[in-house]
């Protein structure tokens, strides 16, 4: 789960906004990639908005064993994920999507 506040919480400064439409068009495209390529997004549950422009995403935990963030951190990328990401950009460049998305 992850829960989105319409600022930084490690400031407290609510001056400083943050967009928890992010949050929400997070779920759409775990939703629309999931339908795309099968297996290689966890399944995102729901996306509610707690009010005070607060949101919270729920989605399947991954089955990745490593997330792929922190291979890049630690320069060591698992050989099986080069391909899938290829697979992944090429059919996202060629799929027709909304210019004001996001």
């Amino acid at each position: 789960a992850k829960i989105s506040f319409p600022y930084a919480l490690w400031t407290g400064d609510k001056n400083k906004y943050y967009d928890t439409n992010r949050t929400a068009n997070e779920f759409k495209m775990m939703e629309d990639l999931g339908q795309l390529f099968p297996g290689y997004v966890p399944k995102p549950y729901l996306c509610l908005d707690l009010g005070d422009d607060c949101k919270l995403l729920v989605s399947e935990w991954s089955k990745a064993e490593k997330p792929f963030a922190n291979q890049m951190i630690d320069g060591i990328i698992d050989a099986r994920i080069p391909p899938k990401l290829g697979e992944v950009f090429a059919k996202l460049h060629l799929m027709d999507f909304d210019l004001n998305f996001n």
